[in-house]
This record gives C-alpha cells, structure tokens and sequence, in this order.
C-alpha cells in the first residue's frame, strides 16, 4: 500500500488516517495540520501510523521540506528515475523546444556505462524525429549504433562535443552539449522540462514526479497521456 501525507490546516490536533484515491491510485492518507509547534510532532505520529500499517513509500505535500521525520519512521518518498528513464524521448524533445530549436535539425547524445533497454527505447524515439542521434556506450554502444544504423541509416553518428542535447544515463558519462538531462540518482536535471499530464488532472497541491512514477508503475497513465514542456 501506498501512503500519503495531506497538510490540512483544519485538522487542528487530530490526525486523520483513512483509505483513498489519487487519479485511482489506492492510498492510505494521513491528514493533519502542519503548523504550529506540534507540527513536527503530527507528521511523526503521522508517519508511525502509516509504518505500522505497512506503507514503506508515501507521497507528499508539493514544496515539502520534512523528509528527515518521515526517514526517522522508515518511509521514503516514490523515486520517480525508472519513470524518467523511460520518458527520456520525449524529455529531451522537450529540451530542444525550450530552446527554441527543430528537432530535424538536431544532434542528440545518449550515453552511459552500457547500451541497455532504455538507451535503445530513446534512441528509436529520436531517430525518426532528429537529425543525428550519437551513442556513446562502453558496452554495447557500437552494436546499438551499428542496428540502428542499418534501421535508420545516416541518422547515427558518433558522439561529439557539440550535440544540441544530450541524455545521460550514468554519472560517468561525459557531459558535453547544450541541454544536458541527467537521469541518475543523486543529481536528476531535466534542463527545466515538466511533466503533467494533458488533460489536466494533476492534482497541484501533490509533488507531481512522484505522482506520476505511482501511476505509471501501476498502469494507471498512458505514454499518449504525458505532456512534456
């Protein structure tokens, strides 16, 4: 089950727990106040309550700062890399955008350590769509560039320091290039890129990356239903 911490200044002392919904996601919610000198000590009691029902990831308040109370308790928040990850395409289409730039026009980079399951996912969203696409991969890299050059012929080429974007799936990859994403843990920047979902139903008072990771790990959106900006 996954947890939520709702920040509701009506709650006055009491905190409420009680089994909901979030875009038809089941949670068990925490709701309580967050001000006043007791706060801290809600959101403790709050985060003892979820840990004894057997929550071990919550969502939480857009903005929050308290992670340290909940850590203390044994929860953690909902990593939203692997969620990334698999939307790197169009991260770094957006990335382009941002900067005013033609996708067609484009050389992106995609490295890291090896060419796994994501790099190729990428790469095959951004070769019909961009004009080079550069793999750098220790591992792996030559057979990627090698496949997808016989799918999509000039469309790759080796990496260069002066790509217009580049997607970094490994701390140790080279850093080189205009928009640089990096979809590791510790470190994450999407080059200011947002991800909501089209029709507008991402609640705003909730952190949306962990959100968004929820639903997707649960099937609960669609890849046609992000919007990227």
């Amino acid at each position: 089950m996954l947890g939520e911490i709702v920040f509701e200044r009506e709650a006055g002392l009491r905190i409420y727990l009680e089994r909901a919904e979030r875009l038809g996601l089941p949670v068990l919610r925490a709701s309580l106040s967050p001000d006043g000198l007791g706060g801290t000590r809600r959101l403790r009691r709050a985060g003892r309550a979820l840990r004894r029902s057997g929550v071990t990831r919550v969502l939480v308040p857009a903005g929050f700062a308290r992670w340290e109370v909940l850590s203390n308790q044994g929860l953690r928040g909902v990593d939203p890399l692997l969620f990334l990850q698999n939307q790197a395409g169009g991260l770094v289409l957006a990335a382009l955008a941002r900067r005013g730039l033609e996708p067609g026009s484009c050389a992106v980079a995609l490295r890291g350590e090896r060419a796994d399951r994501l790099m190729e996912q990428t790469a095959r969203v951004l070769c019909p769509r961009v004009r080079d696409v550069c793999i750098c991969a220790p591992r792996g890299g030559e057979e990627l560039s090698a496949a997808l050059r016989w799918e999509f012929g000039a469309a790759v080429r080796p990496d260069f320091s002066g790509v217009d974007a580049a997607v970094r799936f490994s701390p140790n990859s080279a850093d080189g290039g205009g928009a640089v994403l990096d979809l590791f843990q510790p470190g994450l920047e999407l080059c200011g890129v947002r991800i909501s979902l089209e029709d507008g139903s991402l609640p705003p008072e909730c952190e949306p990356l962990p959100l968004l990771a929820a639903l997707w790990e649960t099937g609960r959106v669609r890849e046609d239903a992000l919007e990227f900006t």
